[in-house]
């Protein structure tokens, strides 16, 4: 028995070391489609449907030299960037699951959301309808509001359970993110059409060039490759270090670092698969819409 104690260990490590990347081979032989140009358009994006692409991180110090990490809030007010990408205030880049729905702009709806670890504890319905969106469980008759929008065109409000209440009010030249007393964030949009973001910290710079946005301090995405490519970069000293590269195929969406590892996602009609490397983490389906 101890002859096999080794080669099993050793094969298990390698297969666990396999699933630490995605398929190279899916990588190599995608037959990519192009993307859109990328754009810099500030929208609100309050109901936190998104899959992480980057996710800011706090320490949090729970003993001298040990600490946690805590993921820093959503925002709800960012960019579209084009393709699915969000980028909110709070640094966080995304892509939107209703993008990838094709629910974009879609005034009902119900997605339906399974973890692939959690069987039917794991199914979770997200239903936005009459400017409500409401949470339920597969196995839980209690529905839970998340979000009701009201206010007009130009001044919406949100009432959240995840938040304090806030508003999103759009003037000439500006977007504001307001609290219950005072505005946080302002965007400003400058003669060039690039913006400003100020608020009481810090004042950042956004803008496009071309196929290249530059996102403040945080990130570059660039389209590349006869527009079959987009590079997300962090800024570093007179360069710029390349954090992932995203491709699309007809049926999938790659996202990867320089080791190969990151995400997949599959497309199908009206639902995605969602993996990190080659495990499956969630499955996304529309339910209903009108």
């Amino acid at each position: 028995m101890r002859k096999l104690t080794l080669p099993l260990a050793l094969g298990a490590l390698l297969v666990c070391h396999a699933c630490a990347t995605l398929d190279p081979s899916e990588i190599r032989n995608l037959d990519r489609v192009t993307f859109d140009a990328p754009q810099l358009v500030p929208q609100a994006e309050p109901t936190e449907l998104r899959i992480d692409i980057v996710r800011q991180q706090i320490p949090n110090m729970i003993l001298e030299n040990t600490y946690t990490y805590q993921d820093v809030p959503y925002h709800p007010l960012g960019f579209d960037i084009g393709n699915g990408l969000f980028y909110d205030l709070n640094g966080n880049l995304s892509l939107r699951v209703e993008y990838l729905l094709g629910l974009e702009n879609e005034p009902v709806f119900t997605i339906k959301k399974e973890d692939a670890f959690r069987e039917e504890r794991g199914v979770e319905y997200y239903t936005l309808r009459q400017d409500s969106l409401l949470k339920s469980y597969g196995h839980k008759k209690r529905i839970t509001p998340l979000l009701v929008r009201g206010g007009s065109p130009d001044s919406v409000s949100f009432e959240g359970m995840r938040r304090s209440d806030f508003a999103i009010v759009q003037r000439d030249s500006s977007v504001v993110y307001r609290g219950k007393r005072r505005a946080k964030d302002i965007l400003r949009q400058q003669p060039d059409g690039n913006y400003t973001l100020d608020n009481w910290l810090t004042s950042r710079e956004f803008q496009k060039q071309g196929n290249t946005v530059e996102l403040g301090k945080n990130f570059i995405i660039e389209l590349t490759n006869q527009d079959r490519t987009i590079l997300i970069a962090r800024k570093a000293f007179f360069s710029k270090d390349t954090l992932f590269t995203i491709k699309r195929g007809v049926d999938k969406i790659l996202i990867y670092n320089h080791r190969g590892a990151g995400k997949m996602i599959k497309l199908g009609k009206e639902e995605f698969a969602l993996y990190q490397n080659r495990t499956l983490l969630d499955r996304y389906a529309v339910q209903e819409k009108p």
